[in-house]
């Protein structure tokens, strides 16, 4: 099994571009990137509000902001998806590892 520390370091790795590709569509403007960081942040929390569940604000603009129940849902959904694309991804290396 891959070591606790890789799984880290590779968990660490898709979580720091996410978050700079949204600080980066928001600073450079970029309309592109800033619906895929959008995307990220309203398709998981869609399944919840159909369920009756309170992860959207009241409607300020266009979208509704996440509520504070909303945020920690994105931060545990993006957590949990990024920590087992580490954990596939410290299993192919430590599978190169024994047959080399």
């Amino acid at each position: 099994m891959a070591s606790i520390r890789t799984r880290v370091l590779v968990w660490l790795g898709p979580a720091a571009i996410h978050v700079a590709a949204g600080a980066w569509g928001w600073i450079a403007g970029n309309d592109r990137l800033a619906a895929v960081v959008a995307g990220s942040l309203y398709l998981p929390l869609w399944p919840f509000g159909e369920l009756g569940v309170p992860v959207f604000g009241p409607t300020v603009w266009m979208f509704p902001p996440p509520t504070l129940l909303g945020w920690a849902i994105i931060g545990v959904f993006w957590l949990v998806a990024y920590w087992y694309v580490a954990a596939l991804i410290a299993w192919c290396i430590a599978r190169v590892g024994r047959a080399a």
